[in-house]
């Protein structure tokens, strides 16, 4: 009765297992194609449900932001003096621009127009459109960008998605061998009770002592 206990809950730990990681698998998947085509859109941070998360790039927050670090961003209606916040705006490169992120803080306000400066850097920034900010930091955590960088490229989705699906073989295979212990169990116990009826029918059936003995 124990054993089958033990067999049940071991089979419910598996099929948990698998539920956890087939929901952990879809989100990610379903956050990476929305982000790789926001950013094919020119959408740098998607910004889903008003919250996003960029990575530091360059030293230009030091030492408040290093290189590195992950930060998570709000949008906001506006935002005040001091605050952190993070844009898109075009940068030249040669005879093309691009649109890139930037990370600063905001040193200005007049209306919508907002002036930043890195922390590290000497001279403010260009004026940046209210329409232009995606949000304000509210949290970082060190070191753990560059693992969502990578994340995000395809090897990484390739190499997350790959471990999801070793995951569930692995839990698959557990359950198998659960099960085959189990019925393993099961026919032993079988044989163990035929043994048990042969061996009675062999044995030599005793007189009763009650019954009178015929003369």
């Amino acid at each position: 009765m124990k054993d089958n206990k033990k067999t049940g809950s071991a089979k419910r730990r598996q099929f948990i297992l698998r539920m956890v990681v087939i929901v952990l698998a879809s989100l990610f998947l379903g956050v990476s194609v929305y982000t790789i085509n926001a950013k094919r859109a020119n959408n740098l941070l998607p910004m889903p449900f008003g919250v996003g998360a960029a990575v530091v790039i360059s030293g230009s927050m030091e030492p408040t932001l290093k290189v590195g670090e992950l930060v998570f961003v709000r949008s906001a209606d506006s935002y005040q003096l001091g605050e952190i916040i993070v844009f898109q705006e075009k940068k030249q490169h040669d005879s093309h621009f691009e649109i890139e992120l930037t990370t600063h803080r905001v040193i200005s306000v007049e209306g919508t127009i907002y002036t930043t400066q890195g922390d590290a850097n000497n001279t403010p920034d260009g004026p940046v459109e209210l329409s232009d900010i995606k949000g304000k930091i509210v949290w970082s955590v060190p070191y753990i960008g560059y693992l969502a960088l990578g994340l995000q490229s395809l090897p990484g989705i390739i190499v997350v998605l790959s471990l999801a699906v070793l995951l569930m073989c692995l839990s698959w295979r557990k359950e198998k061998d659960v099960t085959q212990k189990e019925q393993d169990a099961i026919k032993d116990e079988i044989r163990r009770l035929k043994s048990e009826m042969e061996s009675k029918e062999q044995e030599p059936a005793q007189p009763d002592p009650e019954q009178p003995e015929a003369h």
